[in-house]
C-alpha cells in the first residue's frame, strides 16, 4: 500500500503528457505555418493553382475527347523556334520511357490558328487553336484540369519524374 500514491502520481503524470503533448505538437505545426516557411513540394514544374480547364483557355476539343493525361506543347507566339524545338524529341523520348503508363498520357502539340507549325517531331496528335497560354509544356489531368507548366529547360528528367509521380498517384486516366 505504501507505493500506491507513488503510482497514482506516475498514471496522473502520463495522462497530463498525453493531454498536453499533442497539444503542444499541435500549437508548433500551426506556429510553423503562420512563420510563413512554404513547405515543401515534391513537383519540379509550377504549379496551376488557378482552377484552369482545358475550355477556359480555348481547347474545347481537347477536354471533349477521351479522358487521358496530356502533355500539353505551347509553342510562342512566333512559332516553335530552337527550345521549343528541341523538346519535341525529348517529349517523345519521355512518353516511351512512361512505359506501360505511356497509354494513359496523350501528347498534343496546339499552335496558333494564324501560323503553320514545321512538320519536323510533331506529335500524332496536333491542333490550331487560339490559345492563351504562355509557352511551355503543360499537364493537363483527366477531368480537363491544367496541373503544371514547365519551362523548355525543364523538358526532360523533371517533366517526367513528375508526371510519373501523378500517374503512380492518379486512380483516373
Amino acid at each position: 500500500m505504501a507505493d500506491s500514491p507513488k503510482r497514482g502520481r506516475t498514471l496522473l503524470g502520463g495522462l497530463l503528457a498525453l493531454t498536453v503533448l499533442p497539444l503542444l505538437g499541435a500549437w508548433w505545426l500551426k506556429a510553423s505555418i503562420d512563420g510563413g516557411e512554404p513547405w515543401g513540394t515534391t513537383n519540379q514544374g509550377q504549379l496551376l493553382t488557378s482552377d484552369l480547364m482545358l475550355s477556359e483557355v480555348g481547347l474545347e476539343a481537347l477536354s471533349s475527347e477521351a479522358p487521358t493525361w496530356r502533355l500539353i506543347v505551347v509553342p510562342g507566339t512566333s512559332g516553335c523556334l530552337e527550345d521549343c524545338q528541341a523538346a519535341l524529341p525529348t517529349l517523345r523520348a519521355l512518353h516511351l520511357r512512361l512505359g506501360k503508363d505511356s497509354r494513359r498520357v496523350t501528347r498534343t502539340f496546339v499552335w496558333d490558328e494564324s501560323s503553320e507549325p514545321d512538320a519536323t517531331h510533331l506529335p500524332s496528335q496536333s491542333l490550331a487553336a487560339p490559345v492563351t497560354l504562355e509557352s511551355g509544356v503543360y499537364i493537363a489531368d483527366p477531368l480537363g484540369n491544367l496541373v503544371l507548366r514547365y519551362e523548355w529547360d525543364q523538358v526532360g528528367t523533371p517533366l517526367f519524374e513528375d508526371m510519373k509521380h501523378l500517374l503512380e498517384l492518379s486512380r483516373i486516366g
